[in-house]
């Protein structure tokens, strides 16, 4: 068993930016993802490393990577390669697919999310294959299509292999999203729903006197609903609600007689469908009655495009995955480990948690995800590799008191 002294010494910093910037030169938009997987397969084929391609879709594939003899604890790397497009090649100050490097700052779609923190999973496989081929245990790395559009033919497809034992259920899970080198142990739920307004129709010439207008009524709903909500989770900050779509109106001679809303909330643990729905519905029975008429339903799983509730979900910071992590990030860095709580975004995390899998979020930090110079710095590439590799050791190594 080599020391993690000993791996460290063996980072070349050099090739963990050639693979990361090989990932992002090459486009991969959701749906389009085959080309970059192929690249990051051949990288780990190259280096004698265990792999295949699994789908649900053929292009839609996901690499699964392994090394270590399998007898001892599962740990999963898992990671995505999909990324958003890039509307705007104008607004950036270098390539969007340069993947070039920048006063210690390696720029392009997918730097930030997620392409530099799956090059730092992939080199730490390539440093476990050639300096620890005897790991008692397995470390698999999982590199997905699909998350930015749900993690249908991705991480959803590999849980479904997990539980029905065509991949060997993980012990524990890190994914590599970016989080400022702070340990993400839970996330925000969603439920998103939409709000049906009726009133009543007539000639606007009678609409005071006749008319109850579903716009109008809609609009003082929103205006009700949108609001800060005073309910802090230490683990993941406040529920947030926001109104994001609203249609109503035929005519512009016509009152209205049906307006809808959609809703996006994001709730905390302790949060359930029953209880987000009766604040909306105490918030909207006061509308109501103030604008003196009309009614409203709540309508949920009407839009495909809707998330139905999701609820928030959490790691135990008392699990041996969270203290694990927490361990190695001070034999890393000298510092007290933090958890990061600031945006209310999901990653797939959440879909290993509720498949009953303790789960961390720890990944570099980087800036402008999904914007023009999207970038990650890479000295927290290097900071994530060698965390990871320390986890690794924590959870295989039973001489660790955690």
């Amino acid at each position: 068993m080599p020391s993690l002294e000993k791996l460290f010494e063996f980072i070349n910093v050099d090739e963990l930016i050639e693979i990361a910037s090989g990932l992002i030169r090459i486009p991969s938009p959701s749906g389009e993802e085959s080309a970059v997987m192929d690249f990051a397969r051949g990288i780990l084929a190259e280096h004698s490393i265990d792999v295949e391609v699994l789908s649900r879709d053929p292009t839609r594939p996901n690499v699964v990577a392994s090394v270590g003899t399998g007898q001892g604890p599962v740990i999963v790397f898992n990671g995505h390669l999909d990324t958003v497009p890039v509307p705007d090649p104008w607004a950036w100050s270098v390539g969007p697919f340069s993947g070039e490097l920048v006063d210690g700052r390696l720029y392009g779609r997918g730097a930030s999310d997620m392409k530099g923190s799956c090059a730092a999973m992939m080199y730490a496989l390539i440093l476990l294959r050639h300096l620890y081929p005897d790991l008692p245990g397995l470390v698999q790395l999982q590199l997905v299509s699909d998350e930015e559009r749900g993690g249908h033919f991705g991480t959803k497809f590999l849980i479904e292999q997990i539980e029905a034992g065509r991949l060997p259920r993980p012990d524990a899970v890190l994914v590599g999203e970016k989080s400022d080198l702070k340990l993400r142990i839970a996330e925000r739920g969603v439920f998103q729903f939409k709000v049906r307004f009726k009133g009543k129709a007539t000639h606007t010439a009678y609409a005071r006197s006749e008319g109850i207008n579903a716009v109008a009524l809609a609009a003082r709903a929103v205006v009700a609903l949108d609001r800060p909500i005073d309910r802090f989770h230490p683990a993941v900050g406040y529920p947030v609600i926001s109104v994001n779509m609203f249609h109503g109106g035929e005519t512009p001679n016509q009152v209205p007689a049906e307006a809808v809303i959609t809703v996006d909330r994001r709730t905390v643990p302790g949060e359930t469908m029953d209880s987000v729905l009766a604040e909306v519905r105490e918030v909207l029975d006061r509308v109501v009655a103030e604008f003196g008429g009309g009614s409203y339903e709540i309508v949920t799983g009407e839009d495909e495009r809707q998330i139905p509730f999701m609820p928030a979900n959490m790691t135990d910071p008392n699990s041996r995955l969270v203290r694990a992590v927490q361990d190695a990030y001070r034999k890393v860095t000298g510092q007290e480990p933090e958890f990061f709580v600031e945006w209310a975004g999901a990653t797939d995390g959440r879909l290993y948690r509720q498949a009953g899998i303790d789960t961390v979020v720890f990944g570099p930090v980087g800036f402008h995800a999904h914007g023009p110079d999207e970038h990650v710095l890479v000295d927290s590439l290097v900071t994530q590799l060698k965390v990871y590799l320390a986890t690794v050791f924590n959870l295989v190594t039973t001489a660790w008191p955690g």
